[in-house]
């Protein structure tokens, strides 16, 4: 026990990421510390992030550095707000973690941080049974929840009756992703939205562009592609108040004409005086280019922002 709990320390190498994996899978199955991986950055993220191709690295790596927790990491969540007492939940704010990270000099992983204090929880074979994870799920008790999936089972339900019948608990959100899996996404949502504006547009043009320019919403976001460049959505709020997404547009550089650039080219293609109201956050850029392409609409900052701003300082 204490040898392979002495590996738990700053400094500390790993020949590969495998290694670490078995490392962990020991630390459950021989001192019934259950962990997981809090945070991590893959190597493909990693050399997306790189300017020079002449620092990559090996993708069989498969990591440059994770964040490996204790599986009762974190603070446990209360939904029913005091209406009822907490139950048994995974999270139990334990502070065991350990950080490992790629070191190029030495081709090797290292341990960066690490907190090796176990608390709120007990450690037994009893309590890591409790807390499978899908991954090692019989095969029955997989069929079952699949097959309860597929007759509209809850998931809240469904993880009830299967931790009566297998004795093993699974936390919901797996069964949610699961039903994902079997279930899919509804790949034409966009194309059928799109198909059904189009079809009001033909009809009567000037009355769904009033019905969709009566208010704007438009931000930036950063860091969501690998070029890093800012994606900004150009957002309205149809008859039910609800904001739907009309443009998108990636700028190379977040700028006054850039930005102008791009309201421009929606512009061209729509009626953009009947705009009443524009709602932004403090950015300059982002005002003085819709005072230019949107001289009739009110300008108005969003109250979350403003908020957040105001806090900041």
């Amino acid at each position: 026990m204490s040898a392979l709990f002495d590996r738990l320390v700053v400094n500390e190498t790993f020949q590969s990421f495998e290694e670490i994996e078995l490392f962990v899978e020991r630390l459950a199955s021989e001192l019934f510390m259950s962990c997981r991986i809090k945070d991590s950055k893959t190597i493909e993220t990693y050399n997306n992030s790189l300017k020079n191709a002449d620092y990559y690295l090996n993708p069989k790596l498969r990591f440059q550095h994770a964040l490996f927790v204790c599986s009762h990491f974190g603070n446990p969540r209360d939904r029913s707000k005091g209406k009822r007492t907490t139950q048994y939940v995974r999270a139990c704010k334990c502070n065991f973690y350990f950080k490992v990270v790629y070191q190029r000099g030495s081709k090797s992983f290292r341990i960066t941080d690490v907190c090796r204090e176990h608390q709120n929880h007990p450690m037994s074979e009893s309590t890591i049974e409790t807390f499978r994870v899908k991954e090692r799920l019989p095969k029955e008790m997989i069929d079952f929840i699949k097959s309860a999936i597929g007759s509209g089972g809850q998931p809240t339900r469904i993880r009830q009756r299967a931790l009566l019948q297998f004795g093993k608990d699974l936390p919901a959100k797996h069964i949610q992703n699961m039903r994902q899996e079997i279930t899919g996404l509804p790949k034409d949502e966009w194309k059928n939205a799109a198909e059904l504006l189009n079809s009001y547009a033909i009809q009567n043009q000037e009355n769904t562009i009033q019905v969709l320019h009566d208010q704007n919403n438009y931000d930036g976001t950063h860091r969501t592609n690998k070029c890093g460049m800012p994606l900004y959505t150009l957002l309205v709020e149809d008859n039910y108040g609800v904001g739907q997404p009309i443009a998108y547009c990636f700028m190379r550089e977040e700028t006054t004409s850039s930005i102008k650039l791009g309201l421009e080219m929606f512009a061209e293609c729509n009626n953009v005086k009947v705009t009443e109201v524009v709602i932004t956050d403090k950015d300059c850029a982002e005002l003085a280019a819709f005072t230019e392409v949107f001289p009739l609409a009110t300008q108005l900052l969003c109250q979350f922002h403003v908020l957040a701003a105001v806090d900041r300082r």
